[in-house]
């Protein structure tokens, strides 16, 4: 049922943003790539009301942040957008690139997200 639900998300998630969908297990392979990343969203920290920073992945092993940035869009990210990413099952489109101890994607702009789950107000 699990890969039936995930095939699914990926040929949605393909047909809305053109790219191939991978999790983060698979980011190593696709360093300087843009790409949509759908997995598990771990933890999230927001820096500044305009950056936010989500460890995604089953495990500490992959080692991938997704690294939000919301400059000049005028939208303040703060938990309550961090909560409704992780409840909305959001996938990432961005750029992959390697960091000291895993690997970022660089997500610049709510157009590189996308909901694959409802999300309702609960606050």
């Amino acid at each position: 049922m699990k890969i039936l639900f995930l095939l699914i998300i990926s040929l949605l998630s393909s047909a809305a943003f053109g790219q191939k969908l991978i999790v983060a297990s698979e980011v190593k392979n696709h360093v300087g790539e843009t790409v949509i990343l759908f997995d598990t969203i771990r933890s999230g920290k927001v820096y500044q009301d305009s950056t936010a920073v989500l460890n995604i992945g089953k495990s500490d092993k992959e080692r991938v942040s997704v690294i939000l940035s919301s400059k000049g869009s005028g939208f303040p990210i703060d938990n309550k957008v961090i909560h409704a990413l992780i409840i909305g099952k959001a996938s990432f489109k961005g750029m992959v690139v390697p960091a000291a101890n895993g690997y970022l994607i660089l997500v610049d702009g709510a157009r590189q997200i996308k909901f694959n789950y409802q999300v309702y107000r609960t606050y």
